[in-house]
């Protein structure tokens, strides 16, 4: 039950915790946990949040036991966008004005984080969205830098921002047309209505909804990848997924070509256990990631953002 995996996440958080309050996390076995710590505020987006996940997000991602990231947030809410304290901080401003310089400097979310918002494409282990209640605005732009997207039937979905008299924010401008295609994109953009979970699937936002606990389906198939799949594979798939459809037809085969005839040799540890262990009919060993396995090694070269691997 959920109540059961709250009282769980509290027992692992105290005995084994990343210092934070805003933010929790949580191992559970070769799956990072992290969880958004705000529920009495539906777990607004503040700068201390945004600092707290991106730290989470980084320390999970050099864990050698980690091989998917799981992030949900507490309570009944997964993010309902921008603090509004914050926002009313901003609007009450005069922009002329030295205290509203100084507020806009203070409060502009999320500032002043040097680190991208699309920082969870840019690690090399799949980041997961458990979305088990109301995302909005700028935690929705979120969302669609995440890997893959889980929600709650009775989720609700809304991009807000035309109601708060603000733009396309933070990246939905080029990630929910990849999603969800541009008509869509503008519809859901410029009305700002309100969908459920069903709906954010037949878009194409979200993968799967569930009837029950969604943080423990994503995290039941979070074991399933970390279980039976290569984590050298993941992490080169993620890196194709997220770059070619942005090259040339020509330019995005010639990579693929490339990291498939590094990855078919005998010096690919993992191509080796994939093969072995399918001939023995049992599960496969994969190990951690290899720096020097050929196809990191490769997709290093190849791939914008590959030294990251």
């Amino acid at each position: 039950s959920r109540l059961a995996q709250e009282r769980a996440l509290l027992f692992l958080t105290f005995h084994n915790p990343i210092l934070m309050t805003d933010v929790l996390t949580v191992k559970d076995g070769p799956v990072g946990i992290v969880t958004l710590n705000r529920p009495d505020r539906l777990n607004a987006w503040t700068r201390q949040l945004q600092s707290e996940l991106f730290d989470a997000l980084e320390a999970f991602d050099h864990d050698e036991d980690i091989r998917v990231v799981v992030v949900t947030g507490a309570g009944r809410g997964f993010c309902a966008g921008a603090d509004m304290d914050m926002l009313n901080s901003i609007s009450a401003s005069r922009g002329d004005s030295i205290s509203g310089s100084q507020s806009r400097e203070q409060w502009s979310a999320p500032q002043p984080e040097t680190r991208s918002f699309l920082m969870a494409q840019q690690l090399s282990k799949p980041v997961l969205a458990a979305i088990n209640g109301p995302v909005a605005g700028i935690g929705l732009a979120w969302v669609l830098t995440c890997d893959m997207r889980f929600a709650n039937k009775a989720a609700k979905f809304s991009c807000a921002f035309s109601k708060r008299g603000t733009v396309a924010e933070w990246g939905t401008s080029f990630l929910l047309p990849r999603l969800v295609g541009t008509g869509n994109a503008m519809m859901l953009l410029m009305s700002s209505d309100i969908f459920l979970g069903d709906e954010a699937v037949r878009l194409g936002l979200v993968q799967k909804c569930f009837d029950g606990d969604v943080l423990e389906q994503t995290v039941a198939f979070a074991r399933r990848l970390a279980a039976n799949v290569s984590p050298v594979s993941m992490a080169v798939m993620k890196r194709q997924l997220w770059n070619h459809p942005r090259m040339e037809d020509q330019q995005a085969l010639r990579e693929s070509v490339m990291l498939m005839q590094s990855s078919v040799t005998p010096q690919n540890s993992d191509f080796k256990e994939g093969v072995r262990s399918f001939i023995e009919k049992r599960p496969a060993a994969f190990k951690p990631v290899s720096h020097d396995n050929p196809v990191i090694v490769t997709a290093k070269l190849l791939i914008p953002d590959g030294s990251k691997l």
